[in-house]
């Protein structure tokens, strides 16, 4: 950036380079209607003016490669000539700027894409998940379909039991730890 990053003082140096830029294209150039020597301090300052932003290497560019006939055949050699292969050299340059930009985001967005794959096997993984073993529910309630629980009465309790052997054992049992007195059996006289 030529005009924006130096300083004042250093505007006549800049100027003086593109001038003699200048004069090594018209010297290159084998045209009639060259630009007179006076003319070579006004255009450069009248370049850099135009094109502060670009750096004398754009400018070195533009001038050797207009002079090889880059950017058409040369008829004459004036400001508005350098003013139009200027032009045409930051097309040149521009584009394959943006071309550099747009290769770098394709290869920015394939590396952000999306795995689709990869997304269905840890889909997959997460819903193999071991389901609930019910084992133990199931044997339960298929014991008790089998062996229903009733209410039975033993010695004037009612016990919640599969048979009335199973209540008897349930009351003997709570009668050895305590839990209830023990009640003669009933008689039938």
């Amino acid at each position: 950036m030529l005009k924006k990053t130096l300083p004042e003082s250093e505007h006549k140096k800049l100027e003086s380079f593109v001038a003699i830029q200048i004069q090594l294209t018209v010297a290159k150039v084998n045209v009639s209607n060259n630009i007179r020597p006076d003319q070579i301090a006004s255009i450069a300052r009248e370049l850099i003016q135009i094109y502060p932003v670009e750096s004398l290497e754009d400018f070195v560019m533009c001038f050797r490669r207009g002079a090889l006939g880059f950017y058409g055949p040369i008829y004459r050699l004036d400001a508005a000539v350098l003013c139009d292969w200027m032009a045409k050299h930051l097309d040149e340059k521009y584009q394959l700027i943006e071309a550099k930009i747009s290769q770098q985001q394709t290869e920015t967005n394939d590396d952000n894409a999306i795995n689709y794959e990869a997304y269905k096997a840890r889909v997959a993984e997460f819903t193999k998940r071991e389901k609930p073993n019910n084992f133990k529910e199931n044997e339960y309630q298929r014991q008790r379909l089998e062996k229903p629980y009733k209410y039975y009465t033993v010695r004037g309790l009612q016990i919640y039991a599969t048979s009335q052997a199973h209540a008897e054992t349930i009351v003997e049992d709570m009668i050895k730890r305590g839990e209830v007195e023990e009640v003669p059996n009933e008689t039938t006289e």
